[in-house]
């Protein structure tokens, strides 16, 4: 069975260094409010909590996460980010996926599988680690990226 541990943000829009575990229950519940908003009107809305869960998607399936909101769409991570996935793989062992901007770095029980390029890593990734199509995920476990799918025709 696959599992998702936990995860760590470096540099990520506003998240500087944010990690968070997924416990072992079925459900992890994020909520946050927005320091920033008219404090007459607080609101959970802008804090990043769909940034946060979207980037295990992110991570598995290759592509960095975007500004969705800002005019000019800009990619979030830049060349000190990361995004960190833990887990548990099919094969019972333990990984972390590193995402940078032109690379990743996958350890499994703590040692570098040293695989090098993007193209390597995500060919283990697709076909060993995480062999999900995106559909697969998403009817698996929800998290939104703010993406159309086909099983999310409306609002």
């Amino acid at each position: 069975m696959l599992q998702l541990l936990g995860q760590t943000l470096t540099n990520v829009a506003s998240f500087k260094d944010v990690s968070v575990e997924f416990n072992k229950n079925k459900i992890t519940f994020i909520r946050g409010t927005n320091l920033d908003a008219d404090p007459s009107q607080p609101t959970g809305n802008g804090v990043g909590k769909s940034m946060l869960m979207g980037c295990p998607s992110n991570v598995f399936f290759f592509s960095p996460p975007l500004a969705i909101k800002k005019k000019d769409k800009k990619q979030l991570l830049g060349k000190s980010s990361s995004i960190t996935e833990r887990l548990i793989g099919l094969d019972g062992h333990k990984y972390e996926v590193t995402q940078r901007a032109n690379k990743y770095t996958v350890l499994r029980d703590g040692v570098d599988m040293e695989l090098r390029t993007v193209p390597i890593a995500e060919k283990f990734i697709r076909e060993e680690l995480f062999p999900m199509t995106e559909l697969m995920y998403y009817t698996t476990a929800y998290v939104s990226t703010q993406r159309t799918f086909k099983m999310q025709e409306s609002s």
